[in-house]
């Protein structure tokens, strides 16, 4: 009896198999593919080769699937395509394949279930119709496609969808009939045609779709909903179970009737307007996987039950500042793989029960509120590749981290914390750290040699600000994929040559500036560092420019300041083809041939010199503008302050990149016009101390950019520069300790103003009501000499 059962069993299972095998497609069968499905999909393929365009941009993963169609295999083989057992395809997967247009011949494969488009470039035109036709469709998928303007209404007729998805990107390639070059022109364009749904409703939209299960709108304009899209999905589709609506325009807050929607595993809304406060009957979706409401504007204390959800393994609630809550005590009952919280207001003890977190791989608490020490049980979560808990304020001393405990461990950031303490050497051989950041502490004591360096994998080290002592060990020049170095502003001590880091050919930025270090400035030029891009000496007690420094053939960046280097600067350095930054400020040096007075770079000789974008040298021995300059068109930041320099400013030195211009503290009496029809993005003009009289020059007005002016202590007379008040971006301006008589009449457009001193002028008369309309002021003095100002107060009220 037993023995027939189980042979009936037996073979009623061999049966079933045979179905199912039979009913999978098999590449060997011939002559599957009926004529029609493969006429149309030859129509496809041609259509698609017929109208590439090798200049149409596409993801670096694509490829032309249907160019690799062979016409004498049979059409259920080819790539991205699937077929039944009749011959119908019913499925068509081609993401990712380099298509822009002319997809017509799919619609007429009307047992489709299953059709992907995504990651093409369909160059910010709509979605073409014809989709009606696939009443079989099932799954659907246009992302990140470039399509544009209004989701056709026939979607909606696909009764038949359990997933949809139609997420787009913010920046398509535009069509070959836009050719406007100017960005503002191009975004207004692109959000002209951003694909949207505005008519009908959302609710009309889906209600024959309530069979859909997952529905991805990311990036889709849906602000025409206002902020009933979370009541009209309620009713709508009442077996969601993924719902992603980030980057939609949405607007808050979450109706009640979303509570209804207890099958939900995904919410994902970042990046709307939900200006609310996290609703509490979130906790009772008992199903929710992943959590991710980033940037939404949220306010209130977030409900800590939601920590508790026993499916729960991604939470982002990042970059939501007015956000509040605390951690709970976590149960060994939970799946968290990720908790993202960084930029809240998150505060309070990290409980020692976070170690029970035995799958999670990321823990990012930046920019928060908490406070107290480190538990050590966060040293125990093996799987842990990414933990950044900077910009709080921890204390106490490091977790015990070791290789056997966070053998996966990649991203350590604890930096902007008031953690103390000496740092473990083991740290930097950790199995799989990559990136330790440990900078902006109290951490104290010497820094041991690092035992079996040469199997450390760190990449990128930084320890500056704290209060590390003694010399630096020998052992960190055997990291052997070490690219970015920082040991500043500690109390490192001792004399050391450069070229102990020789052997590190990957490194590419070096800094060891504010130590208590002595670096010997031999005149070894025998060794280079082949990848250094960027090297930062101030304050390492220098005598000279080192000579090594010829050999960097990749060095844009040079901070040499605040050492005790003299005399002129050599003309090998700033022949560089690549030195972009370049900062020697106070030191003893200048552009001059002591000898001769005559500028090292005058002549033709500066025409060879580096492209820079950055010159700095304050209070160092300059007397002149440097003749070189005047080839310097890329440059956008210039600091001579606090140098020997008389005379007048020449018109060249109004570069039309230059951002940043610091020339007080000098003997100037007098500035040049700017160039004419001249315009620069000049945003900081700081003109103080010097002995500039009469004046200002009129292009002053067409410095439409400017933030900072300050041209406070010189001789200035007259009125103070009417334009001065209808610049919008100004936000500090200072003209004290001059000789001006009058203050403009009309300072009503200076809306952003912030600071504003005028003392120690001879200003007479009445303040300008106009000053009212500088509703941003927080800091102005007004004393001043000689001659009374008389102030009518009433108006001043209305400035907080």
């Amino acid at each position: 009896m037993w023995y027939l059962l189980f042979l009936i069993i037996v073979i009623l299972s061999a049966s079933q198999q045979s179905l199912v095998l039979s009913s999978s497609p098999s590449p060997k069968s011939p002559h599957r593919c009926l004529s029609h499905q493969r006429s149309a999909l030859v129509q496809l393929q041609q259509d698609v080769l017929k109208h590439y365009n090798p200049s149409v941009i596409f993801d670096d993963n694509s490829s032309m699937k249907v160019q690799q169609w062979k016409l004498e295999r049979d059409c259920c083989s080819w790539e991205g395509v699937t077929c039944d057992v009749a011959g119908y395809v019913t499925g068509l997967n081609l993401n990712y394949s380099m298509i822009s247009g002319h997809i017509s011949a799919i619609f007429d494969l009307h047992h489709l279930q299953y059709l992907s488009l995504a990651s093409n470039n369909f160059r910010l035109n709509p979605i073409p119709s014809g989709f009606d036709r696939l009443k079989s469709l099932t799954h659907l998928n246009l992302s990140y496609s470039c399509f544009s303007d209004q989701i056709p209404m026939e979607i909606s007729r696909l009764t038949r969808l359990i997933s949809l998805d139609l997420s787009t990107i913010p920046f398509c390639e535009l069509p070959n009939t836009f050719n406007d070059p100017d960005f503002n022109r191009i975004f207004e364009y692109e959000e002209l045609h951003r694909l949207r749904l505005e008519e009908p409703n959302l609710q009309t939209f889906f209600q024959n779709l309530n069979a859909l299960r997952e529905l991805k709108l990311d990036y889709v304009d849906l602000s025409a909903q206002g902020s009933n899209w979370s009541d009209a999905l309620a009713h709508a589709l009442p077996n969601l179970q993924v719902l992603s609506l980030s980057f939609c325009r949405l607007s808050g807050p979450i109706h009640p009737s979303f509570s209804q929607l207890k099958s939900l595993s995904h919410i994902g809304l970042d990046g709307n307007h939900l200006s609310s406060a996290v609703p509490h009957f979130l906790a009772d979706f008992s199903n929710l996987v992943t959590l991710s409401l980033r940037s939404c504007g949220l306010h209130g204390s977030f409900p800590e039950k939601l920590f508790t959800l026993p499916k729960l393994q991604t939470i982002d609630l990042s970059d939501n500042s007015l956000l509040t809550g605390q951690l709970p005590n976590f149960s060994l009952n939970n799946s968290f793989q990720q908790m993202i919280l960084y930029k809240t207001n998150f505060h309070g003890k990290l409980p020692d029960s976070i170690g029970n977190l035995k799958f999670l791989t990321t823990l990012l608490l930046y920019n928060c509120n908490f406070t107290g020490w480190i538990p050590s049980s966060l040293a125990n979560l093996t799987q842990v590749l990414e933990l950044d808990l900077s910009y709080n304020r921890f204390s106490g001393p490091i977790p015990p981290f070791h290789s056997s405990t966070v053998p996966k461990l990649v991203d350590l950031g604890l930096s902007y914390n008031l953690l103390d303490g000496a740092i473990d050497s083991l740290l930097f051989t950790l199995p799989s750290l990559q990136n330790l950041r440990m900078n902006n502490n109290h951490f104290t004591g010497q820094l041991e040699e690092i035992p079996n360096a040469s199997s450390s994998v760190l990449e990128y080290v930084y320890l500056q600000g704290n209060g590390l002592s003694g010399p630096i060990p020998r052992s960190i020049s055997k990291l052997p994929r070490l690219f970015f170095l920082s040991l500043a502003a500690n109390n490192f001590n001792g004399s050391m040559k450069l070229d102990i880091f020789q052997s590190l050919q990957n490194l590419t930025s070096l800094d060891l500036s504010d130590n208590n270090l002595a670096i010997e400035s031999d005149d070894n030029e025998g060794f280079t560092f082949p990848s250094l891009e960027e090297l930062r000496l101030s304050s390492c007690n220098l005598n000279k420019i080192p000579k090594f420094l010829k050999n960097e053939v990749v060095l844009r960046s040079l901070n040499l300041s605040n050492n005790h280097i003299h005399g002129s600067v050599p003309s090998w350095l700033l022949n560089s083809s690549t030195l972009y930054e370049l900062d020697l400020s106070h030191n003893e040096v200048d552009f001059s041939d002591s000898n001769q007075g005559k500028s090292v770079f005058s002549g033709d000789e500066f025409t060879s010199f580096a492209v820079l974008g950055k010159l700095a040298m304050r209070s160092c021995n300059v007397s002149r503008f440097p003749d070189f300059l005047k080839a310097q068109d890329g440059l956008f930041y210039l600091d001579l302050s606090g140098n020997k320099i008389d005379g007048r400013t020449p018109s060249w030195i109004w570069k039309k990149k230059l951002q940043y211009l610091n020339i007080s503290h000098n003997f100037l009496y007098a500035l040049d016009e700017f160039l004419p029809n001249m315009s620069t993005p000049l945003q900081t003009l700081d003109l103080r101390a010097n002995l500039l009289q009469g004046s200002l020059p009129k292009a002053i007005c067409n410095l439409s950019s400017l933030s900072i002016f300050d041209a406070s202590d010189n001789k200035l007379s007259g009125l103070i520069p009417e334009c001065l008040g209808k610049i919008g971006t100004l936000s500090v301006l200072n003209v004290k300790g001059n000789n001006y008589r009058r203050f403009p009449p009309d300072f009503g457009l200076a809306s952003s103003l912030r600071s504003l001193n005028i003392n120690g002028n001879q200003l007479e008369g009445e303040l300008p009501r106009s000053l009212a309309k500088c509703t941003m002021l927080e800091v102005w003095t007004l004393v001043t000499t000689t001659f009374p100002i008389h102030f009518r107060f009433g108006w001043i009220n209305c400035l907080n």
